[in-house]
């Protein structure tokens, strides 16, 4: 059984994690209450028997077979049958190319940093960072979190990735959570000093020739934050004083926004679909393809009324899942 169904990469047993965490998780993974009738909080042996009844809850949800999916239209009510999309997803058989680029899986699917300015945007986003950080470790990321970033703070965890060593790690995800706009052709973001920064100067930071270790790995980026001003063409130097990054010269980068061009962004509404879709099934779903998973979210936007996301992929393999990147999966 992998981690996503582990509940041990959320939960702990020992005296820092409450009883209301428990039934927290519960919630965030759509699991009845009942399912904790039994257990006793106030002692760490008891919370890791509630670990054990959760983990068990989970396996017993994955093992029941989902409908096939079928060519029939959406219900009226809009909600997206992602059960029967995934079960569909699982039974096509993609053409098998000879010599096929595939990225290679490690340890962990990969590092997952969260850049949420909370200043000027308090409504919302503690929930839409929470949501991600559990999105993503359902995923099997290693998820750190960064509240009210300032530029340098910013660019110093952009360091940090840059200079770590990536040998058990899979890929990158680096999610911003800010106000942003476009100017002169680019899409900025504001960090909590009150200070901008360009999103293609940040990309360049962990590009494959300044970061050597993330070479023919996917680099997921996914920026929630509005994009008023026009369209977008992504050139820039990067403000380390390292190559230019040109996205469109960069292999492996995956980037999605919350928002099209021109447009506001809605908090937490994007968040809010990935933790959805994940916590709906985390043991299949984690199967998915990450274009399958932003698609997805995008189309529960679409039910909603909401602008669409805006995803450029610049992967050479399309099809790659945040299970096939770990290789105890």
């Amino acid at each position: 059984m992998g981690d996503v169904g582990d509940v041990e990469s959320v939960l702990t047993a020992d005296q820092n994690t409450r009883k209301q965490d428990f039934y927290d998780y519960l919630e965030e993974v759509n699991l009845d209450e009942s399912v904790l009738a039994n257990c006793k909080f106030n002692s760490n042996a008891g919370k890791k028997a509630a670990i054990v009844c959760i983990r068990k809850a989970l396996d017993a949800r994955a093992r029941v077979p989902r409908p096939r999916a079928t060519s029939q239209p959406p219900s009226q009510g809009g909600e997206a049958n992602v059960a029967s999309l995934t079960s569909s997803m699982q039974e096509t058989s993609f053409c098998s190319t000879s010599g096929a680029f595939r990225y290679q899986p490690a340890a962990c699917a990969g590092r997952a940093l969260i850049l949420s300015v909370n200043k000027g945007r308090e409504k919302g986003a503690k929930a839409e960072r929470e949501k991600a950080a559990l999105a993503l470790r359902m995923m099997g990321y290693e998820v750190e979190t960064i509240v009210d970033p300032t530029k340098d703070a910013c660019l110093s965890k952009l360091r940090e990735l840059r200079d770590a060593s990536w040998g058990g790690y899979a890929s990158s995800v680096v999610a911003i959570m800010a106000h942003g706009y476009v100017r002169d052709g680019a899409t900025h973001v504001l960090l909590a000093d009150g200070n901008r920064v360009s999103m293609a100067s940040l990309y360049g930071m962990i590009s494959s020739n300044n970061c050597p270790g993330l070479a023919n790995k996917p680099k997921i980026w996914i920026v929630q934050a509005c994009r008023g001003g026009g369209m977008e063409t992504i050139v820039e130097t990067d403000m380390a004083g390292h190559q230019p990054a040109i996205l469109g010269a960069e292999h492996d980068n995956l980037i999605s926004y919350a928002t099209s061009p021109g447009h506001s962004a809605q908090r937490g509404v994007f968040w809010k679909a990935v933790h959805k879709i994940m916590a709906e099934n985390p043991t299949e779903h984690v199967k998915m393809p990450w274009m399958d998973i932003l698609g997805q979210a995008n189309h529960a936007m679409a039910v909603e009324g909401i602008t669409s996301t805006h995803t450029e992929t610049h992967l050479r393999d399309n099809t790659i899942s945040p299970a096939q990147l770990q290789s105890r999966r």
